[in-house]
């Protein structure tokens, strides 16, 4: 027997407890009702026959907002800020494990977490202040930590906004961007496929675009354009001397996903509600206004202690904890690059303050076409289906339920029967039908960890 707690994308909170018959799901949901008067449960789209408990103590307090919308932490509502932080999720899985337990007479056998984005800061969290809390966990694109995603996401958009500026970039002139970056950067794996396989390998010159004189704008960038293109794929820096790393940028090959996120032509509300809401307790703070001595006092400050600065997670791996963790190359919310810097700096630390391997406890694949909020349908022509939080939230199937198809299955197998995971393999469907099944496939893709050659 087996408990597992998914978190969402964002604000949502998705509870698994693993059951084996349809009597037993509707018995768990009773109880889990009963005595957590915030959860609710339902099947989920999953063929290990999952029950899932939920918990969404912000719109339950009755917050009505949007999806990005912050204002549910104050202003001065620290509760609510605890509870987004980390509290829900910790409360949650203790009160799961013990309905459980009490439901079955007998105690579970492994935990699982899986969570994309907030859910996967989330899972950081409880790694590193909870480790008994979970034995594996699956972690997409995790938005940790905000005090430095949240400056970069405005950051971002300060590059390029307003809309009509002249360092705006419209939709139109993101693709031809897109196609230049092919053009230079689609043989770097000597396939021609309209991937770029490895971003960081791409050494992208987008001055060939640059206008010439008398040329139609909308077949070129200005040299305005130009440098708010190379501000946006530059590390976001802090400091008298610019050497205090803050966040990753975007990477060649993603300019389809881009413009769906904190370029697009609304300003992104998440990064000036964190500031209002959680940090300054202002409602008449402006976007306009972030400076440095913000960012640092967001930093500092880490409201709800939701952020996890430490690499350290020598405690979760002592007790043979697994990490599976994935990120797109052309994420238009939250850069690739810092997944891959968290797992460098954990890395590092594991050996520099232990005995032990990080390679036996902690695996990070790289996705290209993976955008986490993004259309499924309108993200070019990578795989994306690998049993990821996104393809079960879309309904995308796997090309089967067995490793290395399906995240899902490749964890528990490197948890409990020890099959180490040396790569998951994900699957593009024809026009992107995630109903099509096995007949629709166009092509599959291996999904290498991090540092391991894609050839």
């Amino acid at each position: 027997m087996h408990f597992q707690l998914q978190f969402g994308v964002d604000l949502f909170f998705w509870a698994f407890l693993q059951s084996t018959t349809e009597e037993y799901r509707w018995m768990a949901l009773l109880k889990v009702t009963q005595v957590t008067a915030q959860t609710r449960v339902s099947c989920a789209h999953s063929s290990l026959s999952f029950l899932i408990g939920t918990t969404n103590p912000i719109h339950q307090s009755g917050h009505t907002g949007s999806l990005w919308d912050g204002s549910f932490a104050g202003p001065g509502n620290d509760d609510a800020i605890i509870d987004f932080a980390w509290r829900a999720l910790h409360m949650t899985t203790v009160a799961a494990k013990s309905i459980t337990t009490e439901f079955y007479h007998r105690p579970y056998t492994k935990s699982y977490f899986m969570g994309c984005s907030t859910g996967g800061r989330q899972g950081i969290k409880a790694m590193s202040a909870f480790p008994e809390d979970y034995d594996g966990l699956i972690l997409g694109s995790p938005a940790n930590p905000f005090g430095q995603l949240m400056p970069w996401q405005a950051k971002q958009g300060h590059q390029v906004h307003p809309v009509g500026s002249a360092r705006w970039i419209p939709q139109d002139t993101w693709k031809l961007i897109h196609a230049e970056a092919l053009r230079q950067c689609d043989m770097i794996d000597g396939v021609q496929d309209g991937i770029i396989s490895d971003p960081l390998a791409c050494d992208f010159h987008p001055e060939t675009l640059k206008c010439q004189l008398n040329a139609d704008p909308s077949t070129c960038l200005t040299s305005k354009q130009l440098d708010a293109l190379r501000d946006l794929y530059a590390p976001y820096h802090l400091g008298p001397d610019n050497q205090t790393y803050v966040f990753s940028p975007f990477v060649p090959g993603g300019e389809y996903a881009y413009p769906q996120g904190l370029v697009g032509d609304t300003p992104f509300q998440m990064p000036g509600d964190y500031y209002r809401y959680f940090v300054l307790n202002d409602t008449t703070w402006q976007d306009e206004q972030l400076d440095e001595a913000v960012v640092t006092m967001g930093i500092d400050l880490n409201p709800g202690q939701m952020d996890t600065y430490s690499p350290d997670l020598t405690a979760f791996f002592a007790r043979g904890g697994k990490i599976l963790q994935y990120a797109g190359w052309d994420d238009e919310l939250v850069s690739t690059g810092h997944s891959n810097k968290w797992f460098e700096d954990v890395t590092a630390h594991t050996i520099a303050h232990s005995d032990l391997d990080p390679n036996d406890h902690f695996h990070i694949e790289s996705v290209n076409r993976a955008g986490p909020l993004s259309d499924l349908t309108k993200l070019g022509n990578g795989a994306w289906a690998f049993g990821g939080v996104l393809g079960r939230h879309f309904g995308g199937p796997t090309v089967t339920d067995e490793a290395p198809y399906d995240i899902q299955t490749a964890i528990v197998n490197w948890l409990e029967f020890d099959r180490e995971v040396t790569h998951l393999v994900a699957a593009k469907y024809r026009d992107d039908d995630e109903h099509s099944g096995g007949m629709r496939i166009a092509f599959t893709r291996k999904l290498c960890p991090v540092g391991v050659s894609l050839l």
